[in-house]
């Protein structure tokens, strides 16, 4: 009982989310496998269990999500290839983008430097032709992941530093996460892509396995 309220407790918090999760469980009762899956485990082994058996069950569910990555890269890269950059090609692009970073909305930002208004090239929930700028004083993360040249990842836009003077604005849209990743060349910014979420949960990809 102690370990599916550990587990429930670590999948309630933002930073274990989407991470996977492996339960080692009694041999009985017959419903041990099933509680610890519905408390929210990803996989279960049953005790005893060998040392080199768990490492083994790690590793395989590491390459599960590699591949995952893998392929999204790779479904990606079949779109662009096929199309180009063309309109109901981006905004493909954005849907994958979303369904596997788990992000409600994604757009693609084009921003020349010294402008005080940027550009949306492709929403993933907008009309594939849809165009629309955007003022910077509005997206403060936008403005200083373009002035950093760094990602910026925020768990929480309501405490964030950086979202907090528009803490308000996001609230009554229902946006809490934010991560935006910033394009540039020859040391330019050239713009960013911007996505948000409607919950926790994307702490876990900052740091330097990002």
């Amino acid at each position: 009982a102690d370990g599916l309220e550990v587990i429930a407790q670590a999948r309630a918090r933002p930073a274990f989310a989407d991470a996977a999760i492996l339960a080692i469980v009694p041999s009985v009762p017959p419903a041990a496998v099933g509680n610890a899956l519905a408390a929210g485990a990803t996989d279960v082994l049953r005790a005893p269990s060998v040392p080199g058996m768990v490492v083994a069950r790690c590793r395989t569910l590491l390459k599960v999500a590699g591949r995952d990555v893998a392929r999204v890269l790779g479904q990606i890269n079949d779109v662009l290839a096929a199309k180009g950059d063309d309109a109901e090609a981006l905004a493909a692009v954005l849907h994958m983008t979303c369904a596997a970073l788990n992000f409600d909305r994604a757009s693609l930002i084009a921003h020349l430097d010294g402008s005080d208004h940027a550009f949306v090239v492709a929403a993933s929930d907008a009309a594939p032709m849809e165009r629309f700028t955007l003022a910077l004083a509005e997206y403060p993360e936008l403005v200083h992941a373009l002035q950093t040249g760094d990602p910026l990842l925020v768990e929480d836009a309501a405490t964030h530093p950086v979202t907090a003077p528009v803490a308000s604005v996001l609230a009554q849209k229902h946006i809490v996460g934010v991560a935006v990743f910033p394009g540039r060349w020859r040391n330019r910014s050239l713009g960013a892509l911007l996505l948000r979420r409607k919950t926790h949960g994307i702490a876990r990809a900052d740091g330097p396995e990002a």
